[in-house]
């Protein structure tokens, strides 16, 4: 089995849940997410048209697997595509983003790129993927330094 596909008791197990939830509410929930995509998709559109200078969409309690992977990849996707990695990016978390957009500013009006050399209790320190997350601690600290225009020293 590879990555991402579910074994028999998974299957099982989801076909159960599925048949317990009312279908008026999964219909519900995906309208929600399909709404909040096509927002962050507009914010991307203004990016690129200047109407806002920085485009932060955070994920909040990411994991490795989910609908929000597939809809990050995309935002990604179109980052990549219009040329956007210094005006926008997508970033895990949501709550520190006002504080990170006031301190992405501050760093622009101070013309101050952070250097941070961090400092792991262990050597797979970097390589931890802690709870809620969908990547390695040290991709992590890369995410919330490049709306700062920071880099690891």
């Amino acid at each position: 089995m590879g990555r991402g596909d579910a074994d028999k008791r998974e299957s099982t197990e989801r076909n159960q849940l599925a048949a317990a939830v009312p279908s008026e509410v999964v219909a519900d929930y995906r309208a929600g997410r399909a709404r909040n995509h096509a927002i962050n998709r507009l914010m991307l559109e203004w990016a690129a048209d200047g109407v806002v200078d920085y485009a932060l969409i955070g994920q909040d309690d990411t994991a490795a697997y989910g609908w929000n992977i597939a809809e990050a990849r995309e935002l990604r996707r179109l980052i990549d595509r219009d040329g956007l990695a210094a005006r926008a990016s997508v970033y895990p978390g949501t709550d520190e983003v006002g504080s990170l957009l006031i301190a992405a500013f501050a760093c622009r009006e101070a013309n101050f790129a952070p250097r941070v050399w961090p400092r792991y209790s262990g050597v797979d320190g970097a390589f931890a993927v802690t709870a809620y997350e969908d990547r390695p601690f040290g991709e992590l600290i890369k995410a919330h330094l490049g709306p700062l225009g920071g880099s690891l020293a």
